[in-house]
């Protein structure tokens, strides 16, 4: 049976929106963001996890000031929709950061998300750039995290080139007791063409993701791609 996991990275702007107008808002589907994702798990059956950062780009809104006025709506809709840690912020490398103030991030990311959402975070993360060391990793080993690697065969985390050859070939890899699952492809950078012929291979699992921006910068193109997605889900899973 094949397996589709499909996320958004960067997520950060829908809470934002949550709590400036949170006030008006009496769902948290009155988030257009929110709701497009809605209408396609209605749709479709679709989950989604929405990988999150701390704070957005220009520094105008902290995840930790989130409104806490929907967790209840939250907690109601998580079997499809999950969140995860991503990163502090776009521009923060998270590789120059010492592995206790990364693992202090984490933590910080597990309590406020439980503060707005009732959740605890989804244990299967994808890192904003795919950058953590050899210390960071194993620090973060005792929370039982496995990690999504780049579409491509460029490095990620602290993988050796042993180790990326493996992926590459299986794609899925075990590494001091840390799994590794490859990411299939990045929705924004492959055609309707090349993505309906990966759809199609023997492959049993696909790791899908976008952005958050993406949904910003082209809604309809996206969401045409997460449309044909959900459709050949509901004709082959």
């Amino acid at each position: 049976m094949k397996k589709i996991h499909i996320s958004i990275d960067d997520t950060i702007n829908v809470f934002q929106d949550l709590t400036t107008y949170g006030e008006n808002y009496s769902s948290i589907f009155d988030n257009w963001f929110l709701k497009e994702l809605k209408k396609l798990h209605d749709d479709y059956g679709m989950k989604f996890t929405l990988y999150c950062f701390l704070e957005n780009m220009d520094l105008s809104f902290e995840l930790k000031n989130c409104t806490t006025k929907f967790r209840q709506e939250f907690k109601k809709n998580k079997k499809w929709l999950r969140f995860g840690f991503h990163g502090l912020n776009g521009k923060t490398k998270l590789e120059k950061l010492t592995a206790k103030e990364i693992e202090s991030m984490y933590l910080d990311f597990s309590n406020i998300l439980y503060k707005v959402t009732g959740l605890k975070p989804y244990k299967l993360v994808r890192i904003h750039n795919w950058n953590l060391n050899y210390d960071t990793i194993m620090m973060l080993k005792k929370y039982r995290l496995k990690y999504l690697t780049r579409e491509d065969n460029d490095k990620s985390y602290n993988l050796s080139d042993v180790d990326l050859e493996k992926l590459n070939l299986y794609g899925k890899v075990i590494s001091n007791g840390i799994t590794y699952k490859k990411s299939s492809f990045r929705l924004e950078k492959i055609s309707t063409h090349d993505m309906e012929d990966i759809l199609n291979c023997k492959t049993k699992e696909y790791y899908i993701y976008t952005h958050e921006w993406m949904l910003y910068d082209n809604l309809n193109e996206t969401l045409n791609k997460l449309k044909l997605i959900g459709k050949w889900a509901s004709k082959y899973i």
